[in-house]
């Protein structure tokens, strides 16, 4: 098992790494965000390729909100095609918003190179969490919507976590078309008493 690493000290070096930060332009909450770092980290290990450092950092929004979520990857630097590898599993295996970007540092071939990646869109759904009934939010389950809003996008788009704001709850999902979940809800958001006076945006 490659040994953990924190990406900020002076255990890595070009000679024997190199250095690169995987950018997504998602709104992952904490436990999204471990699952999408252990699956690279996985196929990093399995292909003796590196391994995911723990000094990933955030970008918040002003509402406080995650806005995009950094994940920094060290390759073996004897691994040449590492790189490419990385870019292709990441583009074949995870869901990239558009907006996404991997960027190389350090003395690599393509030192400070930014590449952009990423073709699906993303769809917030806000909660309205001050203005309802109170007997609303006392009966409903935040768990339970979200999965009828996953389950009616029938593979659209897929559910990636949730923030909860003073006056909004909300729901993040990522799929190819922004419009087709959005139509896909549409029904479940009509019929759903926690949906009311929900606001529904574009976030990729």
């Amino acid at each position: 098992m490659i040994p953990e690493k924190d990406l900020n000290t002076n255990a890595i070096t070009d000679e024997e790494y190199t250095l690169h930060t995987l950018i997504l332009n998602a709104k992952l909450d904490d436990e999204t965000r471990a699952a999408v770092e252990d699956v690279i980290d996985m196929m990093l290990e399995e292909e003796r390729l590196g391994f995911v450092g723990d000094s990933g950092t955030y970008t918040l929004a002003k509402d406080g909100s995650v806005e995009t979520c950094s994940i920094d990857i060290a390759l073996f630097a004897k691994e040449k095609k590492a790189p490419e590898r990385l870019l292709k599993y990441v583009a074949e295996q995870l869901i990239l918003p558009k907006g996404s970007k991997i960027v190389h540092h350090g003395a690599t071939p393509d030192a400070d190179k930014v590449i952009e990646i990423g073709e699906a869109e993303g769809l917030e759904i806000a909660l309205n969490a001050v203005d309802l009934p109170q007997e609303v939010y006392k009966s409903s389950d935040i768990t339970k919507v979200a999965e009828a809003l996953e389950k009616a996008m029938n593979g659209k788009g897929f559910y990636y976590g949730f923030y909860n704001g003073e006056y909004y709850t909300s729901l993040y999902f990522y799929g190819d078309s922004y419009e087709a979940m959005k139509a896909a809800i549409r029904l479940v958001v009509e019929k759903t008493p926690l949906c009311q006076k929900c606001i529904i945006n574009r976030i990729a």
